[in-house]
């Protein structure tokens, strides 16, 4: 089906899948230690995208010292 954004009209397409039981099947690239990793997180919110919009406005050092960490 077709989406389209009521605030900046950016048009997407959607598969959607409807199955008799309610069930949702997970599509993911996560493997499943990502997914338990990430699974009690809270939903991301326009504060978050706020925060790490002016943390990349700042930014000017190295990425690998972010993602290296665990």
């Amino acid at each position: 089906m077709e989406a389209r954004c009521s605030a900046c009209r950016t048009q997407s397409l959607v598969a959607v899948v409807v199955k008799a039981d309610g069930l949702r099947e997970v599509i993911t690239d996560l493997s499943d230690t990502e997914l338990d990793k990430f699974k009690d997180m809270g939903v991301l919110t326009a504060d978050d995208v706020l925060d790490m919009h002016n943390f990349l406005k700042e930014f000017s050092g190295d990425f690998s010292q972010f993602f290296n960490r665990e």
